[in-house]
């Protein structure tokens, strides 16, 4: 399953994971304001419930004893774990990965580094040579452009398989896309360990294929998206924030201790953290066979009343909306002219993103969630980075950033919370409104990521590098302010095709940023150590062009007022 992401170093399947939980979640908390969360992942809505106030059934699905604390409380504990087992498992593969590299290397290069021969080195070539001579570039390359392309074809299958499985967890409910879920990550990580254990049989890079899991459940933003809709069926406004908060939460605290825990374990052997992630995950798919399903299930206080509905501005769009929500027994005339389908496609396209054209602010909002994206690549080569630029292996590499971890439950939890009450306490001499706080901590977000990761790139003792890091780690946060204020410009019917661009843009530049910063890396760390902090400069530069972009940004006359009521704007 996979928020907006962190600064540490973690697997490329949790760090999208960790990506989709708190990005979903900040999502749907913003929705709130708009829209009543018991509605499906992808709905359809008659322009006839106007006006009406609909009772929705008080049952729960399949006469589940189950109370809404109760479920909640078994997903909070399943995501931990799942986290646990996704994280634990990380430096440990890279460091399986880096000591194949490394043997075929000085095997070809200079034999006598080889400590044990081909016949009798283990799984992995374990112990096969000395972790310190593993830091060359071509090896450090060799490893990053194989994690990079990771991150790119695990972004296939999201990218094209997200809209399908959202309609059929609508259709035949969360728990089976869940469980399959679940299960496509057991078989991922099974496959890993496959070929890293028969290395000598197998290329290294046929762990590419462990992609093809999203073929069956869409892969990390499916699951996050299904996981956090489970929640929202069993919550009411009353209770959705403060469920999410704890979601997100029991999320990152597992990544304060899995990276430490799987560092510990690789002292001993990088394959017992490795195997134990599976043990893991087999687990999370035996506890959640107990969670029910909650498509049917309906809260008791939850109400969908005609203030939760608008008049669509498109009075045909809302016509065939209508007609296409109303079961039909007599089938459908199928166009097969090219063309008509051709021009359907446009005008529909046309129609979806109208709000783009509206408000020239909209792109601008959109470049944080691209940096972001891009960051998971740059974050991939942050181990080998530090491992190589201050000569210490990845176990004690993995401690230090993982420091970082620990900050950023307090920054989630204590430091925006913090700074949003002081902003906005009418006693304060700053006393801004809603929307003003959110681009205010959006660009200081910002700013604070160009000026750590830039520093990052330029660190020559570990300290120094601990210290920028931390600095990258009070950004965190950032995209949820500017997501949360581009929530509050557009109009409450544009919400829903407003994060479906989202989570393209997201998909598109996590699969970009993965093979690109792996580039940058490899030709750093060919140039010369002087040049390793290349690709932390350029992704301090992206951030240093989304400052300025948020500096463009303006509070238009009457929003504000506006935010404090229903929020309907986006009008130039």
């Amino acid at each position: 399953m996979a928020i907006e992401r962190e600064p540490d170093s973690l697997s490329t399947s949790s760090r999208i994971r960790s990506a989709s939980i708190v990005s979903i979640s900040s999502d749907t908390a913003s929705m709130s304001k708009h829209d009543n969360e018991r509605t499906p992942l992808l709905r359809k809505q008659s322009p006839q419930t106007l006006g009406q106030v609909i009772e929705l059934p008080d049952t729960t699905t399949s006469g589940s004893a189950f109370r809404p604390k109760t479920l909640l409380a078994l997903m909070m504990v399943m995501i931990a774990i799942f986290s646990l087992g996704d994280t634990i498992s990380d430096t440990p593969q890279k460091r399986i990965y880096e000591s194949i590299y490394c043997y075929q290397y000085w095997e070809e290069h200079d034999p006598t580094k080889i400590l044990i021969g081909r016949e009798n080195v283990g799984p992995g070539a374990i112990g096969g040579v000395e972790e310190s001579w593993c830091k060359v570039p071509t090896i450090q390359s060799q490893v990053a452009v194989l994690r990079g392309w990771q991150i790119f074809y695990d972004g296939i299958p999201s990218l094209l398989l997200a809209v399908p499985f959202g309609i059929l967890a609508d259709r035949i409910g969360r728990k089976p896309i869940i469980m399959l879920g679940l299960i496509s990550y057991l078989l991922r990580i099974t496959w890993m360990q496959f070929i890293c254990w028969f290395w000598q049989a197998f290329p290294i890079k046929l762990v590419w294929l462990s992609a093809l899991h999203g073929l069956i459940s869409g892969s990390s933003p499916v699951i996050s998206a299904v996981a956090i809709t489970t929640i929202s069926d069993v919550t009411d406004d009353s209770t959705r924030a403060t469920s999410f908060l704890w979601i997100s939460a029991s999320n990152m605290i597992m990544y304060f201790i899995g990276p430490p825990l799987g560092a510990y374990l690789m002292t001993i052997n990088p394959w017992i953290p490795f195997f134990l992630s599976s043990v893991i995950f087999t687990y999370c798919i035996l506890l959640f066979s107990l969670v029910p399903e909650t498509l049917n299930y309906s809260h008791p206080s939850l109400r969908l009343s005609a203030r939760d509905t608008v008049p669509d501005p498109n009075p045909s769009l809302a016509a065939e909306a209508a007609e296409a929500a109303t079961p039909d027994t007599t089938p459908a005339p199928i166009s097969t002219s090219f063309p008509a389908r051709l021009a359907t496609l446009t005008r529909s396209f046309r129609t979806s993103t109208h709000f783009l054209r509206t408000d020239a602010r909209i792109p601008l909002l959109l470049l944080p969630f691209i940096a972001m994206m891009l960051s998971l690549g740059t974050q991939e080569v942050l181990l080998q980075y530090a491992s190589t630029r201050f000569s210490i292996s990845y176990a004690l590499a993995t401690l230090y950033i993982s420091i970082t971890s620990g900050v950023k439950v307090l920054v989630l939890l204590i430091l925006y919370p913090l700074a949003g009450h002081i902003l906005t306490s009418p006693s304060s001499r700053f006393a801004l409104s809603g929307l003003r706080k959110d681009l205010t901590l959006a660009r200081a977000a910002m700013l604070l990521a160009c000026v750590g990761w830039v520093a990052t790139g330029f660190t020559t003792s570990v300290p120094q590098f601990v210290a920028a890091e931390l600095l990258v780690t009070l950004s965190y946060g950032g995209t949820s302010m500017a997501r949360s204020f581009v929530t509050g410009i557009v109009r409450k019917d544009d919400v829903a095709k407003l994060y479906t661009l989202v989570s393209v843009v997201d998909t598109v530049a996590m699969m970009g940023g993965g093979p690109a910063m792996a580039g940058l890396w490899k030709w750093g760390v060919g140039a010369g150590e002087a040049w390793m902090g290349l690709p932390f400069w350029v992704q301090g530069a992206v951030y240093a062009l989304v400052a300025g972009g948020m500096w463009g940004v303006r509070v238009r006359k009457g929003e504000e007022e506006e935010g404090e009521g229903e929020g309907v704007r986006g009008e130039v």
